[in-house]
């Protein structure tokens, strides 16, 4: 195991240098200057130059690639044209709102998508599993921010059991932060939900249609053992992947219930910079949310090693 993940750890390098570079590339695929940027509307043409020569853009781009890519590997993302604070400072501040609710979301969708996915499979053909598929269907097909105005107009506005916006840090107390989340999280875990449950529905009875499981049948193993004994870890290869790329993809596609819910998140971090061609902060977030992501595949591949032995053969 521990060289399947030193591989792993290792090809993160060549991934993250072409991503890295992609990233960089961004400031010259752009029509916008961003020395005309930071002088701003009224500048000079001299004025302009001058900016353009302080900060090396006038230098070959294979020389800013060196230059940037330095400062990165010592954690220097640069500084914001729009709020001129360092990159690293504006998007730790934007980090914990969308990695909470990327976390609380994927917790609630797997914790209820994986169990109806589970008895879905067991009851297939039933009502349960009629009910199952158009929930999975009616998720699959509703745009986020449905689920997310019905939630407020009824919880929100109707009800007023939880709050239509804001976000509260945990360490302000689990309570107040536990209440201004909830409402964001069953908005967006809904939709996500959809997918793990069909996924979960549809590998697990491909797991129930084996022998061994005709077998267990028949010496009258218990319904909890078969399903959770033997059909979830059979078929938790495809669920695992499933979860694994809806947090990665999270993480930067919350910007819809970070929208709706005024959630200071990366997501509109992202939509803020890329109004205000704030390129060092653009670059900064694709660059951190590729790491991320990496990241969690290689936390996927470690479980696979870890749910399936023949993964480390």
């Amino acid at each position: 195991m521990l060289a399947i993940i030193a591989k792993r750890l290792l090809l993160i390098i060549p991934v993250m240098g072409v991503v890295s570079f992609v990233v960089f590339g961004l400031l010259y695929l752009s029509p916008t200057d961003p020395a005309a940027v930071i002088a701003g509307d009224y500048a000079t043409q001299e004025a302009i130059e001058e900016i353009r020569t302080r900060l090396g853009l006038d230098q070959p781009l294979l020389f800013q690639y060196v230059h940037w890519l330095g400062n990165v590997l010592t954690g220097d993302l640069g500084t914001s044209i729009y709020e001129n604070r360092p990159v690293t400072t504006v998007i730790a501040e934007r980090f914990e709102p969308t990695i909470s609710l990327a976390i609380s979301i994927v917790i609630f969708a797997t914790l209820f998508s994986v169990p109806l996915g589970l008895f879905s499979a067991w009851f297939a053909g039933r009502l349960v599993d009629r009910l199952t598929m158009i929930f999975a269907a009616i998720g699959t097909a509703t745009p986020l921010f449905i689920f997310a105005y019905a939630l407020v107009a009824v919880l929100a506005v109707k009800l007023g059991l939880l709050p239509a916006y804001g976000f509260v840090s945990i360490r302000e107390g689990v309570g107040p932060f536990l209440y201004h989340i909830i409402l964001p999280t069953l908005s967006a875990g809904l939709a996500y939900s959809a997918i793990i449950a069909r996924v979960t529905r549809a590998s697990s009875i491909e797991a129930l249609n084996q022998d061994y499981m005709r077998t267990a049948r028949a010496k009258g193993l218990g319904v909890r053992k078969m399903i959770f004994g033997h059909a979830l870890p059979n078929a938790s290869i495809p669920v695992v992947t499933v979860i694994g790329t809806r947090f990665a993809t999270l993480l930067g596609g919350v910007v819809v219930a970070e929208t709706v819910f005024a959630i200071p998140g990366i997501g509109r971090l992202s939509v803020d910079a890329i109004l205000h061609s704030d390129f060092p902060v653009v670059q900064g977030v694709i660059l951190v949310m590729s790491l991320v992501y990496v990241m969690t595949n290689l936390v996927v591949d470690i479980l696979y090693t870890i749910l399936d032995p023949r993964v480390r053969q």
